[in-house]
């Protein structure tokens, strides 16, 4: 850090969506110095990079830190800014940006950065698993295939879209698991595909299509955590539960088991691969709990329900 203090750390993640992370960077930078803002510019070079760098921003009194990345990259940030004055903006660079979407953040950058800049802050919940943030959604299963399945480079080259192409081929061979789930002192226990948990309850779906509503009625300021079990025998029911959820949104899917708590723990035999914020963080078993009201985001006001 400079001896100078500046306004605004920015941490930029340049593996994060964008295919010339240079070309970003300029526009960025030019567009706060437009704005007359002091900025202090860092690149993260390895995981685990943003945490650190969020860590050194708190400790030296920044109270603005932007991050300009995808979810992963946010969520490393906010783990180290649980509970602190300083705010966390965020500039949806990724390719699934799904915080900044829940949180209705413009797409268009001197938008996103007049936003992260704002006075309109919102105060969220955080998850942990086995004391990694997450600010959006985890799971087991299907979802965390998915994941897999997009390599880094896919997600250069196309983005939001090398999500649904992973999505297909997840969905063409999903693995089945005897699942076991508990939600503070709830537990089910069968066969299925998986288990999503979520702080927020909404997955965009990339080329514009609307939003899927995975954990109905969920909030990220509840401080509650959502979590869904995809509890079918067969894949046949497994893509007709999923197809249900595009087209009919709602609780009315066969085989899918809604829960809601504090506390939620996922295992499976075999066991599966998990994410977190489009991370893979290992296999099942893990356990995720919530810190309710922790994060200050620079964010507009929350929208009334049903808008999108």
């Amino acid at each position: 850090m400079t001896s100078a203090r500046a306004d605004v750390l920015v941490i930029h993640n340049p593996a994060a969506g964008a295919r010339d992370p240079e070309r970003l960077r300029a526009r960025i930078a030019a567009e706060f110095a437009r704005l007359g803002v002091r900025v202090e510019w860092q690149e993260t070079r390895a995981p685990g990079g943003a945490r650190e760098l969020a860590k050194r921003a708190r400790s030296e009194g920044i109270l603005r830190v932007v991050v300009a990345g995808g979810d992963g990259t946010i969520a490393e940030a906010a783990a180290e800014l649980l509970e602190a004055r300083t705010i966390l903006g965020i500039l949806p660079v990724g390719s699934g940006n799904q915080l900044a979407h829940y949180l209705g953040l413009p797409r268009a950058l001197g938008a996103a950065i007049a936003t992260a800049l704002g006075e309109a802050v919102r105060v969220i919940d955080v998850g942990l698993i086995d004391g990694r943030a997450f600010a959006g959604l985890a799971g087991a299963g299907l979802d965390a295939g998915i994941i897999e399945l997009a390599s880094r480079e896919a997600k250069r080259r196309a983005g939001g879209v090398a999500y649904l192409i992973s999505g297909i081929r997840a969905g063409l061979a999903p693995r089945r698991a005897r699942l076991r789930v508990r939600v503070d002192d709830v537990e089910w226990e069968g066969v299925g595909f998986g288990a999503m948990v979520g702080n927020i309850p909404r997955l965009r779906i990339p080329l514009g299509w609307r939003s899927l509503e995975v954990f109905p009625g969920g909030s990220a300021e509840d401080g509650l955590l959502d979590c869904c079990v995809l509890g079918m025998k067969s894949r046949a029911a497994l893509a007709r539960a999923l197809l249900r959820a595009f087209l009919r949104p709602g609780r009315g899917a066969g085989g899918v088991r809604y829960f809601r708590g504090r506390s939620v723990e996922v295992s499976a035999e075999p066991a599966l691969p998990a994410q977190a914020d489009g991370e893979l963080i290992g296999t099942t078993p893990f356990r995720a709990t919530v810190r309710p009201a922790v994060l200050r985001v620079a964010a507009p006001a929350l929208r009334r329900p049903g808008r999108d």
